[in-house]
């Protein structure tokens, strides 16, 4: 079994649905979140919504985090 810790962006104009979902896999939740703390570095995007709630100065924005449990390799 692996963790995955899904992050769903939502956008002020679309807070019916996620406009993007990053899934993070680990064999760990520990595993998976420092996949997803490295990506917050790399994904100004990701970054701005999660930490900021906004992105750049276009638009406001947040992040929805949840775990699930998946089979390896599905």
């Amino acid at each position: 079994m692996i963790w995955r810790l899904i992050v769903d962006i939502y956008e002020e104009c679309t807070t019916a649905y996620p406009v993007v979902t990053h899934i993070f896999n680990g064999r760990t939740r520990k595993e998976a979140e420092g996949y997803y703390e490295a990506h917050l570095r790399a994904d100004a995007f990701l970054r701005g919504c999660a930490v900021g709630g906004h992105y750049e100065h276009d638009f406001s924005c947040y992040a929805v985090k949840r775990w699930e449990k998946a089979p390896l390799g599905g």
